[in-house]
């Protein structure tokens, strides 16, 4: 885009805004029938049925919620006390005030919007709720007023679409995140290219609309950008959203509001990495946790008679794997690596090091169910087998009898002899 419709698009969104803001002060607000506004009456009803709590929409002062999103950005982020969390287009201070809430004093939460008026009303807001942790910086999001890899996770709410220049926002998100951060962005994505008459539109595009890009487009972007682990999903009760802003139904069935998820890898060597460790004691709470992460099972891991190994940076726990033990055979289980780990060559490291204790724990046959990864244990030499070809005492494991679907493939693999 030429940089003369970048200066109109960001003049036309900085006066749409600060007219969402004045007329919020007035009791009135625009148009019923445009995107990204409600009337103020219907402030609180809205953001419930995008996923606030009653408790949420409570604990921030009057003035705070201006109706503006499309989504709950703190449903996916998982803040964590102490993180330092940065919010692309924090309006009136809405979820930088929650993000507050979940961080704690020792955290911090910084809010970046590029209207003047919206700042001086977070602000006003941050007065009254009396919240040092909360600093408000004047500034586009294409250029971000924050230092390099200082923050720990970056939300929006209904913003990015707004830019001309999504790139830049996704290299300058990709800056300030220390490795390891994460994206936990609500915005409004569509299901393909939108027709001309609609991308024109100026008063859609400062509605939320016209300037959203495709999914293929944002994960393309995000993956141009260096981050992994990239997930776009279609939020619960997008349409109805979505139908509330189109009543002329121009574009009800061409965009949806989407959860965008992404992290900034960390990058290492494997010499970095500890050899393979068992695990026990407090390191199995955090084993489980990284399990659960990637949807694996644990509801079984105190009951069947599984050891489980772990690689550790430092003293980080970064993968897990395991081995379930049945005489001369084993359930190989449990293979996870902390998301902001992967794409390092984790998973083929780990596999070969829980491979070899098993050669020295005189183990020939391993086995294992898989619903997502075939591709990679057959770059390992797994192959296809019938559940009926498995040993009995594995085939009657609960991983095999009742954890896993039955459409999950089962691998084999013999080991060599030492």
């Amino acid at each position: 885009m030429e940089t003369k419709d970048q200066h109109e698009i960001r003049q036309a969104v900085r006066k749409k805004y600060s007219s969402v803001v004045m007329a919020s002060e007035n009791a009135s607000c625009c148009s019923p029938n445009s995107s990204c506004c409600s009337e103020p009456t219907d402030f609180d009803w809205q953001s419930l049925k995008i996923g606030y709590s009653p408790e949420e929409l409570a604990a921030v002062p009057e003035g705070a919620n201006l109706g503006l999103g499309c989504g709950n950005p703190q449903a996916i982020a998982k803040l964590k006390a102490g993180e330092i969390v940065l919010d692309l287009g924090s309006g009136a201070g809405f979820d930088a005030f929650l993000a507050a809430r979940q961080v704690g004093k020792t955290g911090q939460v910084i809010g970046v919007d590029m209207t003047p008026k919206m700042l001086i009303k977070a602000r006003e807001n941050q007065t009254k709720l009396q919240l040092t942790q909360v600093d408000f910086r004047l500034g586009e999001i294409e250029h971000l007023p924050v230092a390099d890899q200082t923050v720990d996770v970056i939300i929006s709410n209904c913003v990015i679409n707004l830019s001309p220049e999504k790139e830049q926002v996704f290299r300058e998100a990709f800056r300030v995140l220390k490795p390891g951060g994460r994206l936990a962005i609500s915005d409004i994505v569509t299901l393909g290219e939108l027709p001309e008459a609609i991308k024109s539109d100026m008063e859609l595009y400062t509605g939320c609309v016209s300037g959203a890009s495709t999914v293929d487009e944002l994960k393309n972007i995000l993956h141009q950008t260096g981050f992994i682990q990239i997930e776009i999903r279609e939020k619960v009760g997008s349409r109805e959203l979505i139908n509330e802003w189109d009543r002329k139904k121009t574009f009800a069935n061409l965009v949806i509001s989407a959860s965008i998820e992404s992290i900034k890898p960390i990058q290492l060597q494997h010499s970095e990495l500890s050899e393979l460790q068992p695990l026990k004691g407090d390191e199995l709470g955090k084993a489980s946790e990284i399990l659960k992460e990637a949807n694996l099972p644990t509801t079984d891991l105190t009951e069947a008679p599984v050891q489980l190994f772990g690689l550790y940076r430092k003293n980080q726990l970064v993968a897990v794997g395991g081995l379930e033990m049945y005489g001369k055979s084993a359930i190989l289980r449990s293979l996870a690596i902390q998301k902001a780990f992967r794409s390092n060559g984790v998973g083929s490291l780990l596999l070969s090091k829980i491979e070899k204790k098993a050669t020295e724990l005189q183990l020939s046959d391993l086995y294992l169910l898989t619903t997502t990864a075939e591709k990679f244990f057959d770059s390992h030499q797994y192959k296809k087998c019938h559940h009926d070809s498995c040993p009995k005492e594995i085939q009657q494991s609960q991983e095999f009898a009742s954890i896993c679907p039955s459409t999950a493939i089962c691998l084999h693999k013999a080991l060599p002899k030492e």
